[in-house]
């Protein structure tokens, strides 16, 4: 049962980046550094490779999730990020997109923070 609620919500977060890329009108053809399938074939990895095991409590019907650590960063260009900011692991060179996974929220927090503040973001 926990490893059909990881691969569901591993599913979801995947939906989620793909909607990232329809909600901000860019088509999954578009001229880039990677192909689609080819990034879409590294993030489904990098979310396997990464995700953390859920925690559903005997006494309760709510599900809690842990943190992915996980930070999504649209920029001007296809070129890998100058600093990422200590990433464990990174997904680039599609569509301007850059997935870039974090050993804890802390450190993805700082990262956020950075490239919050960043021109090219």
């Amino acid at each position: 049962m926990k490893h059909l609620i990881r691969l569901t919500a591993g599913f979801v977060v995947f939906c989620l980046v793909l909607n990232v890329f329809i909600f901000t009108g860019y088509s999954l053809t578009e001229n880039a550094s990677i192909s689609s399938s080819d990034f879409l074939s590294m993030t489904g990895k990098l979310i396997s490779d990464y995700d953390t095991p859920f925690y559903v409590p005997e006494s309760s019907t709510n599900i809690t999730f842990e943190e992915s650590n996980r930070l999504i960063v649209k920029t001007d260009s296809n070129d890998a990020l100058p600093d990422d900011k200590g990433a464990i692991a990174k997904v680039e060179g599609w569509n301007s997109m850059h997935i870039l996974q974090y050993s804890s929220a802390e450190e993805m927090q700082k990262a956020f923070d950075f490239y919050s503040n960043q021109a090219f973001v």
